[in-house]
């Protein structure tokens, strides 16, 4: 009789901690995530040394002739002499190559004059246009070039307005607020 009371009463409290653990979980799982946050920041915050440094190569001064490249260059046997050049690469051309570029020279200036023809020759055909239409926009009697009247402001007209504003204008909710 006292073993099966024992039972029940372990049983009993068993179930009333199962209980308490999952009525208090969030907390508890909370304070595990906060002790872990803990932990891991006292592990980063540790002073980490700085890494050995190697030694590094000296710095060979610079040759006081900068046409000095350290070595010599040996002699070419049957190479053509060098002439002076500024650095640029210049192809031997023939006669043939020479007629052939001056003509094509030729040939894309003939074009850009002609191009320019052309342009000029639209520009004076647009202009003339444009005089044109002044002319007629001039010749137009004073009354039909005179701006449209707006009626007087009034008391009534303004309130008038503001409601034509209400109804016709955005809706409050996406009206930018001034204060």
């Amino acid at each position: 009789m006292d073993y099966i009371y024992y039972v029940f009463m372990i049983e009993e409290i068993f179930f009333e901690a199962v209980g308490w653990i999952f009525s208090h979980l969030p907390m508890i799982a909370a304070l595990i995530f906060m002790i872990f946050m803990n932990y891991t920041q006292k592990n980063k915050t540790r002073k980490k040394f700085p890494p050995i440094k190697k030694p590094q190569p000296k710095a060979q001064p610079a040759p006081s002739d900068p046409r000095d490249i350290g070595f010599e260059i040996p002699e070419l046997k049957r190479a053509p002499e060098a002439k002076p050049q500024d650095g640029v690469y210049r192809e031997q051309q023939s006669a043939d190559s020479l007629a052939i570029e001056a003509e094509e020279l030729a040939d894309e200036q003939n074009r850009y004059m002609k191009y320019l023809k052309e342009k000029t020759e639209q520009e004076k055909i647009m202009r003339e246009e444009e005089e044109k239409t002044y002319r007629a926009q001039a010749k137009l009697s004073a009354e039909a070039r005179k701006p449209l009247e707006l009626p007087p402001v009034t008391p009534q007209a303004l309130a008038t307005g503001i409601i034509y504003e209400e109804i016709l204008g955005k809706p409050k909710a996406l009206r930018k607020r001034k204060f």
